[in-house]
């Protein structure tokens, strides 16, 4: 439903003052020609009628979904797999938890793999520009502007920076008089701990900030977990430790990175992404389906490799605990049915697994000897 919600919201002028979007411009810019084109100038009074009436727009983002992956693999970045490898590849990630939970969302995060390759270029002009337009898409691609920090480009950062600048004004004076809403909205949604419950937070999170969330809420302090255990210190102690990762890989990027190809150093910041807090959603894992030819370019290619299959696995469905949440209107079946709410595996074990993913990186780059196969993929990159 998030893709009908902010279909919904492209034509209304209150998407930042009643709706209190924290989606940037460009969002609702892309939405209001995919609307005109797959539904016209009609009118609707709320998301629901909106999806009931827009199969073609349900047909688009599906279409979408399936192709993106395609596009991705056809960069030269692939070119290390061969048709039938691809081939394989592609159907286990179409049908991977992380692609069905984006879908199932309907997040705008799907289009993001038709630009991400852009990234992975020997164009500065294309990579500059494309991190300009994926941070106009979801803000927290701003982190891949450290890779010019890193590499010591002063103007391409200046140049990036800059061009993504423009871009949000530019389209948000196309879109609305009221977009500058943008900054308090999402300032306000990142301070407030109680907009999700503990639920929804722990659908398919992929950073161990989930725990962190689900410990500081009040509804889990006041079970029987809360009278053993000091929930908030065990909440700040985990955010305490994801932060001092984060902090201490990007201070090895920085030191290291002479040892370490562009590439690799963009695929590590992409996994610092995922990892940076529960805003970025499980749906972020996405990312790493470009990072496959990357990571075999590394000494622990194969734990990486382990970890990527582990995070795509459907561990989600090995229950660990179950609630029933009563009735729920059912949109397929258009009836109200009964739903049972399970906590799966997969919510526990791929936070962790992707938390690892960043230590294992961090001791990778803080070995003595150079990395494997430096500019070996990078020869062949788009």
């Amino acid at each position: 439903m998030d893709f009908f919600h902010t279909l919904q919201w492209a034509d209304d002028e209150g998407r930042y003052t009643e709706g209190k979007s924290f989606y940037p411009p460009l969002n609702f810019l892309f939405l209001k020609v995919v609307k005109l084109i797959f539904i016209g100038g009609s009118s609707f009074p709320n998301a629901f009628s909106l999806r009931d009436s827009g199969f073609s727009a349900v047909l688009f983002l599906t279409s979408s979904y399936l192709i993106a992956p395609i596009i991705l693999m056809k960069s030269k970045l692939w070119n290390c797999f061969s048709n039938a490898e691809k081939t394989k590849i592609y159907f286990i990630l179409i049908l991977s938890t992380p692609m069905l939970f984006a879908l199932e969302r309907g997040n705008l995060i799907i289009f993001t793999l038709i630009i991400l390759p852009f990234v992975f270029s020997h164009s500065n002009i294309a990579r500059i520009v494309s991190i300009a337009v994926l941070i106009n898409l979801k803000p927290y691609f701003a982190l891949l502007l450290v890779y010019f920090l890193v590499k010591r480009y002063w103007r391409q950062f200046v140049q990036c920076t800059l061009l993504a600048g423009i871009l949000f004004f530019v389209t948000g004076i196309l879109l609305d008089n009221n977009f500058l809403h943008f900054f308090s909205n999402i300032f306000d949604w990142s301070q407030n701990s109680a907009i999700l419950s503990v639920k929804e937070i722990m659908a398919m999170p992929s950073s161990i900030s989930a725990f962190s969330y689900v410990f500081d809420s009040t509804s889990f302090q006041h079970t029987k977990f809360g009278s053993f255990f000091n929930l908030h210190l065990l909440s700040n102690l985990i955010s305490v430790l994801k932060w001092t990762v984060i902090a201490w890989l990007l201070i090895a990027l920085r030191k290291n990175h002479i040892r370490l190809s562009d590439f690799q150093i963009i695929a590590i910041l992409l996994v610092i992404i995922s990892n940076l807090g529960v805003w970025v959603g499980g749906y972020s894992l996405i990312f790493y389906i470009l990072l496959i030819p990357v990571f075999l370019t590394m000494r622990f290619s194969i734990v990486y490799l382990v970890i990527l299959i582990l995070l795509f696995a459907p561990l989600e469905v090995i229950p660990l605990a179950r609630a029933s949440i009563g009735e729920q209107y059912s949109y397929l079946t258009n009836s109200i049915v009964e739903v049972n709410w399970f906590l799966g595996m997969g919510s526990i074990v791929k936070p962790i697994l992707n938390f690892i993913l960043m230590v294992v990186l961090l001791y990778e780059i803080r070995q003595q000897s150079p990395l494997n196969s430096v500019g070996s993929i990078e020869r062949g990159s788009v």
